[in-house]
């Protein structure tokens, strides 16, 4: 109900999956595909970016197209980064990437490089 209202949604591989378990409670989160797959259920219900950390591997945005309804991805890959422990990991991804986002008038590519150095410092 809330997707409308939304500018941009970030969640990790696992909090994607319960987001729209409802929809698609066969598909899990190993696959690219998969990925996309239920980026475009938040997609449909109205949210017009979505990201996606993915741990090590860095973070997706993703963006429909409300013309022809295409989805794309924009990635950023993280640095290789000696982990101790991953809390605040997400916290501080998310913070800087909005800050960016804001600062650079919505540069994913920037905003996503941002939060991916952030997530990986903390």
């Amino acid at each position: 109900e809330l997707c409308p209202y939304l500018d941009i949604i970030t969640c990790n591989e696992d909090e994607l999956k319960h987001i729209t378990a409802n929809k698609q409670q066969e598909l899990n989160t190993n696959t690219e595909e998969n990925i996309i797959d239920l980026v475009r259920i938040l997609c449909d219900w109205g949210c017009k970016i979505v990201v996606v950390t993915m741990g090590s591997k860095g973070a997706t945005a993703y963006k429909k197209d409300p013309l022809n309804g295409t989805v794309t991805a924009t990635s950023q890959a993280a640095p290789q980064v000696d982990v101790t422990d991953t809390t605040g990991a997400g916290d501080a991804f998310a913070g800087a990437f909005l800050v960016d986002w804001l600062c650079f008038e919505g540069d994913l590519s920037q905003a996503l490089l941002a939060g991916v150095l952030a997530g990986s410092a903390a």
